[in-house]
């Protein structure tokens, strides 16, 4: 993966607990703040496996929003996903 474009993800699904941290791999490159930490895999890195189902359309869902509300994600420090 290409560190320059993995994008440190907040996903929050309908179930009500907090946000799962996710690291999320696009075809662009993305402001340093909004990066995956270096070593940190793809996917979950924590709050896995409490019954949250992940979008098949993730990495669409995740550019999108860099496109829409990057100052916002900036602001942040990470890309917000809500499903």
């Amino acid at each position: 993966m290409n560190p320059n474009s993995s994008v440190k993800v907040h996903f929050e699904c309908d179930r009500g607990h907090a946000p799962h941290e996710l690291c999320v791999a696009v075809n662009q490159a993305v402001p340093p703040n909004l990066r995956c930490e270096a070593g940190q895999p793809s996917g979950i890195s924590k709050g896995g496996g409490s019954g949250c189902r992940i979008p098949d359309n993730l990495q669409e869902l995740v550019t999108r929003e860099l496109r829409d509300n990057m100052q916002e994600s900036r602001r942040q420090g990470y890309v917000l996903i809500r499903d």
